[in-house]
């Protein structure tokens, strides 16, 4: 049971250490693009070229001590041995398999037209992981402009609100309020605007998460399947492999899929709101700013909470499936614990 605990540990750890050089990846490393305009990026197939080298020296000593094994199974008539000895083959050639078609799944990655889950606009990039960011970058404005506006009218109401007209002769006289019944709205709008913060917080921790995953993929892809040729990394070596695919592929089209469903609706939101003018009479009862306001923060929420927790879900389920069928089932309660 303790040695279980501690190699739960060690693979936690080393999730960890991916996630933080990936991080400092993220800030140092600016040419490390694995797809450009939907081809394979000349930077990672010399990247490749390099490490393939790596995974032929490594199946060919999987191979050869097999090999021997093998023949010292037959001498010894050893069943257990020679079981082994297989099992390593098999998995050599598979990884073998892995090295030989990197290359074209990594193309296949870069050519997916991201599209055909959502619609695109003439401007808009086809490959999966650009178009993703881009959303998150409209979605992100979107934000930052019913931000401002909220800001910009909850200035106005304050200063209403606190504006006053005393009308006195040797300090006796009545006192005049402007629009003192707007001073609960007011106060809504200031909650509004913590929300609306909060929510471009959560937006841009996506768009960071999305850049880590492309510093990620370029390394993870080639290290994952040069690990997966060794028995004792074999297992480590398909979750990478797995967690490389699903945040580089499964990750970004969850987000096109999703996104590209709720860009209509936080745009009308938005316009919404400022078709609100202010009535000259601050009993008006046909002004449902109010209205607008929590409709579009009801959106927000939608986007930069529920949509995350659903795309989630999706990556890790499409992680954990992969990772049992190329080498070791990640663990989904400590990844959740990770991110």
């Amino acid at each position: 049971m303790h040695m279980f605990g501690n190699s739960r540990a060690r693979r936690i750890g080393a999730y960890a250490l991916i996630a933080f050089l990936a991080l400092l990846l993220g800030g140092c490393v600016t040419e490390q693009k694995v797809c450009e305009s939907n081809l394979v990026s000349g930077h990672f197939e010399a990247f490749w070229n390099d490490w393939r080298g790596m995974l032929m020296t490594g199946v060919l000593i999987i191979f050869i001590v097999s090999g021997f094994v093998y023949m010292l199974g037959n001498l010894l008539t050893h069943r257990g041995l020679l079981v082994w000895a297989k099992n390593q083959m098999y998995e050599g050639f598979v990884t073998l398999i892995f090295a030989f078609f990197a290359l074209s799944l990594v193309g296949f990655i870069c050519s997916l037209d991201a599209c055909l889950v959502s619609d695109c606009t003439a401007s808009s990039p086809h490959n999966a992981f650009d178009l993703a960011q881009h959303q998150l970058e409209a979605f992100s404005n979107k934000i930052a402009e019913g931000f401002w506006w909220v800001a910009g009218l909850n200035f106005v109401l304050a200063a209403l609100v606190s504006m006053n007209l005393k009308l006195s002769v040797s300090g006796v006289g009545p006192t005049f309020s402007f629009a003192n019944g707007l001073s609960s709205t007011s106060q809504q709008l200031g909650n509004a605007m913590m929300v609306i913060v909060a929510a471009q917080v959560l937006t841009m921790a996506q768009i960071l998460i999305l850049r880590i995953s492309e510093k990620m993929f370029f390394f993870l892809l080639p290290a994952g399947i040069l690990l997966r040729s060794f028995g004792m990394t074999r297992g480590f070596g398909g979750a990478l492999v797995a967690i490389a695919i699903g945040f580089y592929l499964i990750y970004p089209l969850s987000i096109v899929l999703f996104y590209g469903m709720l860009d209509n609706t936080v745009s009308s939101g938005v316009n919404s709101m400022a078709s609100q003018d202010i009535p000259s009479d601050a009993s008006a009862s046909g002004w449902d700013v109010m209205g607008q306001v929590c409709t579009f923060i009801g959106t927000l929420i939608v986007g930069a909470a529920l949509i995350p927790f659903m795309v989630f879900i999706v990556v890790v389920s499409f992680v954990k499936g992969l990772s049992s069928a190329i080498g070791e089932e990640v663990d989904v309660s400590n990844l959740t614990r990770l991110v």
